[in-house]
């Protein structure tokens, strides 16, 4: 059986072990079941692959359902693992994304870019009982305090 037409550079585990995906520069990203070797022929559509190295990507844990998150030139493509739909698009850096990590404990994504700067992705909390216009809770840490008013001092 034949992966990718073209060269594979990506390979992440989900956490449960389950399963393993694969990014090629074909464009195209396979789920394999880890027990049987087959291709679970989970369609992610398009899967942007410009890198002449590895691609690091991640893989979340502790969601529900999991995400997968691929640099995607200057944006992280988000897709849900067993389904492969599409998202999200993160965007944020200036210029292309060498990699992503996942960190559990904190359900936080970090990525770094070609533009020299590591970023930090915290999923905006929400209350069950509130509404989308209501105000969401972010971890302080990362409060952005940065004006870019020139009335503001």
């Amino acid at each position: 059986n034949t992966a990718h037409s073209g060269r594979v550079n990506g390979l992440c585990y989900t956490n449960d072990g389950l399963h393993l995906l694969t990014v090629g520069t074909d464009e195209r990203m396979r789920l394999w079941d880890s027990c049987t070797g087959e291709n679970t022929l989970v369609n992610y559509g398009r899967v942007y692959n410009d890198s002449k190295k590895g691609l690091k990507f991640a893989v979340s844990s502790g969601c529900n359902p999991e995400f997968v998150f691929v640099p995607y030139d200057n944006a992280i493509a988000v897709y849900t693992v067993l389904t492969g739909e599409l998202v999200n698009m993160l965007k944020g850096h200036y210029s292309g994304i060498n990699c992503c990590v996942f960190q559990h404990n904190f359900q936080e994504l970090y990525s770094c870019g070609r533009d020299h700067n590591i970023l930090s992705w915290i999923p905006a909390f929400q209350d069950a009982d509130l509404d989308d216009t209501s105000e969401r809770l972010l971890n302080p840490t990362y409060e952005d305090t940065w004006s870019s008013s020139d009335d503001e001092e």
